[in-house]
């Protein structure tokens, strides 16, 4: 927390901080960085504090080492997904997070495939222990984010300067990748992550991230979700089209919070280019009230969080469920 961040602070007021893992250097230390990165936002308008991957990328002992996703779905019993989540998000409301970007939906290519961050290459497995994950997390209070919409496991690179694509069919990718996300909604999932990456069947040109297809469509229209849609970081990736253009459309399409950049003179860009694009495209007005309406709701629904006591990180019961699992999931 040098001047130079609390400067940016106090111009941009974002609607939230995402951390890693090595942001925090004890789980002591999260709850003192959450408490002093919400006291420079307006208490009207309380930030969400976000773990960016609650099982992807350990936290520092004695938070509980969680074994990955592709062990829940080795054992395919739904009842440890809930249970698991369940203890993942105790830990994470312990230490001051109000959302977690987990867990995540994709199914990757092929049936022995294995990735140990997604449950399940086999499309049967994967959407019942979506619905469990996100019912356990959010039975302890944060928000659960499910990413990737609408599922990038079958994403290949393109040439530098181009998305990666999905060239999947409409009807494989309704069927086998799309269901996982139906499950998370049936759930009442919080949130929705959305990335950089162009799938064919649905939008030739755009990304998901702006492609009125994927998120006014596909997401909001035919799946009636109504929750937050966070698109992925932005400058992650050298992007083929204008980033003010690509904004633009993110915004019409109808994403509500952006992944900003980690660099400060970016963050100050991102900032200022949608004051810009508020004020010259008129038609921005009623996406911005209905995105402010999402995140009120939220923010009433979830905040402020009645945080459990900092002596459940780590605790026997949790370390003995992660053993458990992991020698099971062997």
């Amino acid at each position: 927390m040098d001047a130079d961040l609390r400067a940016l602070l106090r111009l941009v007021s974002p609607a939230g901080f995402i951390l890693d893992s090595s942001n925090i250097e004890e789980p002591s230390h999260a709850v003192e960085l959450n408490r002093e990165l919400g006291s420079f936002v307006s208490p009207r308008f309380p930030p969400l504090s976000v773990l960016s991957a609650p099982l992807g990328s350990p936290l520092p002992s004695p938070a509980t080492l969680w074994p990955p996703l592709s062990t829940l779905g080795t054992l395919d019993q739904t009842h440890l997904s809930f249970d698991l989540a369940g203890a993942v998000a105790n830990e994470l409301a312990a230490m001051g997070f109000h959302m977690g970007l987990a867990p995540v939906a994709n199914i990757p290519p092929g049936q022995g495939s294995v990735d140990p961050l997604c449950f399940s290459a086999n499309p049967q497995r994967v959407p019942g222990h979506v619905r469990a994950f996100v019912r356990g997390f959010q039975t302890q209070g944060p928000m659960a984010c499910v990413r990737a919409f609408p599922g990038t496991g079958a994403a290949r690179p393109q040439s530098a300067g181009s998305f990666s694509k999905v060239e999947k069919d409409l009807p494989d990718l309704l069927a086998i990748d799309l269901p996982p996300f139906q499950a998370a909604v049936s759930a009442g999932v919080a949130a929705m992550l959305v990335e950089h990456v162009v799938f064919s069947a649905l939008d030739h040109e755009s990304p998901a991230s702006s492609s009125t297809a994927v998120i006014s469509d596909l997401l909001r229209d035919d799946l009636e979700f109504d929750g937050l849609v966070l698109a992925d970081q932005l400058f992650s990736v050298d992007m083929s089209m204008d980033r003010l253009s690509w904004l633009r459309e993110a915004c019409l399409a109808g994403v509500d919070l952006f992944w900003g950049p980690e660099q400060q003179d970016l963050q100050v860009w991102l900032f200022e280019n949608l004051v810009r694009l508020q004020e010259d495209v008129s038609c921005l007005e009623s996406a911005l009230e209905t995105s402010d309406k999402r995140l009120l709701s939220l923010r009433m629904e979830y905040l402020p969080l009645a945080s459990p006591p900092l002596s459940v990180v780590g605790n026997p019961s949790h370390r003995s469920l992660a053993a458990k699992l992991g020698r099971r999931g062997l």
